[in-house]
């Protein structure tokens, strides 16, 4: 089960901007290993942006981040159980 929480968070990530740590709560993550990532175009015929989707593991636990093309903005998507 997913925790949608979609906030949004700091992420550290390598040139080619793939997460490699991101904060939430005020508590670092490292990023151990990426499960899976995903671009997802949205309702684009609602003028919604392109995301990039990463799927991640830190420690026992797996995330989702996003990011927006062409932004640097991320977020956290959800937290899985």
């Amino acid at each position: 089960m997913v925790k949608l929480k979609d906030c949004p968070v700091k992420v550290k990530t390598s040139s080619s901007q793939v997460p490699l740590s991101f904060c939430w709560r005020n508590t670092w993550f490292p990023v151990e290993n990426i499960l899976e990532y995903w671009e997802d175009t949205g309702c684009w015929w609602k003028g919604e942006i392109e995301k990039t989707f990463f799927r991640v593991a830190s420690g026992k636990q797996i995330f989702e981040l996003y990011n927006e093309k062409d932004s640097a903005d991320w977020h956290l998507y959800g937290i899985y159980d």
